[in-house]
């Protein structure tokens, strides 16, 4: 099925909200019944929850039925007050379970105390015909569950060459949405002097870029967090495929 709307959160900061999820019915996000996980969105920034946050959804399932009728539907909408203290400290963890028409639906948060912000930027600087990045997780602050930052998705085409620096010997290629995509900065806490670690998933085509069987490559890229100040680090595959991740870090609201 297709679903669209909005999943945000509006914290004391500035009290706007701060999105995570964002489709319009135009560009709806299509789901299958074994879809567990609903890919979301960075933020613009952190998300404070120094104070009562509040956190708005309305997420909609579009019709796409051929029987005339034009009705969507809800899945969930509504809001509620998300209230942090006075919670354990020791509680990194927590979980709200939503009821709406179609079956609960849970939100799943990670809270970081004295944590600092995290904006990664990634720029492909060779990529030679039969390597792609398919996909950046982030590792916060030792935590065992992944972070999306970005993912290709099957049936992305190849098109303009990705080479800094003058001309590369060998064919170069990626995707203009690859391209577009990282362009885009990503946000993550990362609790202060702990580890943020970047998985990047390289697909390989056959040996030495020729047309065959695909295997993914992983590289980590790993960032001790401060208050401010950035760090760049390099993942190198040889002479065909180079990336440069840059994390700029900073305090929420600074």
């Amino acid at each position: 099925m297709s679903i669209y709307g909005f999943l945000a959160v509006r914290d004391n900061v500035d009290c706007l909200r701060n999105y995570v999820f964002n489709h319009s019915r135009e560009h709806a996000l299509q789901i299958g019944s074994d879809s567990r996980i609903l890919p979301l969105i960075s933020p613009v920034r952190s998300i404070s929850a120094r104070y009562d946050a509040l956190v708005e959804y309305s997420i909609r399932v579009k019709n796409d039925a051929d029987d005339g009728t034009d009705e969507d539907h809800d899945l969930i909408d509504g809001c509620f007050e998300f209230k942090l203290f006075p919670l354990d400290p020791n509680i990194m963890n927590l979980k709200s379970r939503i009821f709406g028409p179609y079956g609960p639906v849970d939100i799943e948060y990670l809270i970081l105390r004295e944590a600092v912000e995290a904006t990664v930027d990634v720029r492909i600087k060779r990529a030679v015909k039969g390597y792609h990045l398919t996909a950046v997780t982030a590792f916060s602050s030792g935590y065992q569950d992944g972070i999306l930052l970005y993912k290709r998705w099957p049936g992305s085409s190849s098109h303009a060459a990705v080479s800094e620096g003058g001309p590369a010997s060998s064919p170069l290629s990626t995707t203009a949405a690859l391209v577009a995509s990282l362009a885009s900065s990503s946000v993550v806490a990362v609790s202060w002097g702990a580890e943020l670690t970047l998985k990047f998933d390289v697909s390989v085509e056959g040996r030495h870029g020729r047309r065959g069987v695909k295997r993914t490559v992983s590289h980590d890229l790993s960032f001790t967090s401060r208050k401010y100040g950035s760090s760049c680090k390099a993942l190198f595959m040889g002479e065909r495929f180079e990336l440069v991740a840059d994390v700029t870090w900073s305090t929420l609201g600074e």
